[in-house]
């Protein structure tokens, strides 16, 4: 169902922006990656938004092997 999807893929969203905005980049990644895993029609998103997660947090290799699978995806 596309709309539980979109309101799913905004629950995950929702978690990530508040552990940044609480201090808590580490709690970032998990969030990210069960979204992944919930919503592989979203992979191309979740995986742009690992990219940006792990290059703001100067982990250059893995931001662009993340980033690379977005663009292969969309």
């Amino acid at each position: 169902d596309p709309t539980a999807r979109g309101m799913c893929r905004t629950a995950f969203e929702g978690l990530a922006f508040n552990a940044v905005a609480a201090g808590r980049p580490r709690e970032v990644e998990p969030v990210l990656t069960r979204g992944l895993e919930a919503l592989p029609a979203e992979a191309a998103y979740f995986h742009f938004q690992l990219g940006r997660h792990y290059g703001n947090a100067g982990r250059p290799a893995k931001a662009i092997d993340h980033l690379r699978r977005a663009a292969d995806l969309d």
